[in-house]
């Protein structure tokens, strides 16, 4: 149990399950904690990047296969890659404002798949498709509990990465009958 929590987003682990990375959005840090695959136990919680020189702030996160995060930065237009060090290796702009989570995707899990939000007003959706360079992205990510997240009453969208171009497809909720995307 952590102690200390304000708004808990990223969550994932290592490649080998003994660290695990956390973001609570408001301290503005990516920390990581030693993790004890038997029992569970997270211990000695520090930082591993911290990021008041980027714009917005830390969000969700996927981990790749090499242990490295993907973060997401809400409010900051981007994605930005971490190694397992904290250092920061590549950024994935996206043409949104507000990315709150991505995870990997497709039969390869070649694709990074990053989740935004609009804000309360309606605002920070683009309306065409972009297309970007994609830094970096196509690792397969280790396995990880981390789940992409749209804060609750947010228009949405998801934004597929893939090493040549970025895709924004609008998104539809689950329904409240079944649960299931449409």
């Amino acid at each position: 149990m952590l102690d200390g929590v304000t708004i808990s987003n990223g969550l994932g682990w290592s490649p080998d399950g003994r660290r695990m990375y956390y973001v609570d959005t408001p301290t503005r840090r990516i920390d990581v904690l030693d993790y004890d695959v038997d029992t569970g136990a997270a211990r000695a919680r520090r930082a591993l990047a911290e990021v008041d020189d980027l714009p917005g702030v830390p969000d969700g996160l996927a981990v790749d296969a090499e242990g490295c995060l993907w973060v997401a930065f809400y409010d900051g237009e981007a994605v930005h890659r971490f190694s397992p060090d904290g250092e920061r290796l590549a950024s994935i702009a996206v043409p949104v404002a507000r990315p709150t989570s991505c995870a990997f995707a497709g039969g390869h899990l070649e694709r990074l798949v990053i989740t935004t939000a609009a804000a309360p007003d309606g605002t920070g959706a683009t309306s065409t498709p972009a297309t970007w360079a994609s830094p970096g992205c196509g690792s397969r990510p280790a396995p990880s509990s981390s789940r992409a997240h749209t804060p609750r009453g947010a228009e949405s969208s998801t934004t597929t990465c893939t090493r040549s171009r970025i895709e924004r497809t609008p998104t539809t909720p689950p329904s409240a009958t079944t649960g299931r995307w449409r």
